[in-house]
């Protein structure tokens, strides 16, 4: 009776013994067997099965889940995407790009993270609160103006590089800093005055309203300076669509071919560059944004 009483306090130990923790992950089909010592906010640390030193550390982000001894599992999420890691840092982002008041217009942009590596942004385009946009250079050595008023509205989803850490794991980056890349549409309407000239040399102008549509992509790269200022460097190229050349060829049409008309392939569609002598072509843009962070208030639970 105390021999059987012996081996199976022998065997139940032994099994004790042997169990171990494992860890799932990402790097290798079969689970990591050891004694799991600190899960800390990007590291897992653990003791391996043959000796108790030293102790290894696995980047958390690689880690699925830890399955302990007694059977409790502990699924592990990425720090780099789980939303709550960047609780105090601000996800609101209002930006003005800089060189849109020299281009005849302002361009403001909002822009909420919805999680990390993606936000959605939000565009208001105030059309003749800039500099006033020359046709061209007249037939009398002065400058022909466009006079344009309008406004434009788009919307875009920015897909980020996840945030990466800074200084050997020690924080996270912000949430909205990083490379990206944006699909993006845009929509205006504004007036402006189109020009020509006679055959008797008089200047003859017309004020239409131009209506445009321009699907973009956008490549870029956002720095965050404090959790407070943005500065937002850009490129886009789409495909634009409006009626400006339609406008030149009805003016020209409207004196029975008589007019000498402003002809261009390219015109500035405030935002935006557009290549055509037809009514959809080739856009291209640029931009510098600087952009002020903030938080919105939470309303209170009753």
């Amino acid at each position: 009776m105390k021999k059987s009483l012996f081996l199976l306090l022998l065997t139940l130990s032994t099994a004790c013994a042997m169990a171990q923790d494992k860890i799932y992950t990402k790097l290798q089909p079969n689970p990591i067997e050891g004694e799991v010592v600190e899960i800390s906010v990007n590291e897992v640390k653990y003791k391996p099965v043959d000796r108790p030193l030293p102790i290894i550390t696995i980047d958390k982000q690689d880690v699925i889940k830890i399955v302990y001894r007694n059977g409790q599992v502990n699924q592990i999420s990425d720090p780099l995407v789980d939303f709550t890691m960047y609780n105090g840092q601000k996800k609101w982002n209002l930006k003005l790009n800089l060189l849109s008041p020299l281009n005849g217009h302002t361009q403001l942009f909002l822009e909420h993270a919805q999680k990390p590596g993606r936000s959605v942004e939000y565009e208001l385009n105030l059309i003749g609160l800039g500099r006033n946009q020359p046709v061209e250079t007249g037939y009398f050595g002065d400058e022909l103006k466009m006079n344009a008023v309008g406004a434009g509205i788009g919307i875009g989803l920015k897909l980020l590089r996840l945030p990466d850490y800074v200084n050997g794991q020690t924080r996270l980056r912000h949430i909205m800093q990083g490379s990206y890349i944006k699909p993006a549409i845009s929509v205006s309407a504004y007036g402006r005055d189109f020009v020509g000239v006679d055959q008797l040399g008089q200047r003859v102008s017309e004020r239409k309203t131009v209506l445009a549509v321009n699907p973009n992509l956008t490549l870029g790269k956002q720095w965050i300076l404090d959790n407070t200022i943005s500065v937002d460097i850009f490129g886009l190229v789409g495909f634009g669509l409006d009626n400006v050349q339609k406008h030149q060829k009805d003016l020209y049409n409207e004196f029975n071919g008589s007019l000498n008309i402003i002809n261009f392939n390219s015109h500035n569609a405030f935002g935006y560059r557009r290549f055509s002598n037809d009514n959809i072509g080739l856009t291209l843009g640029l931009g510098v944004k600087v952009g002020f962070l903030f938080n919105t208030k939470e309303k209170k639970k009753k």
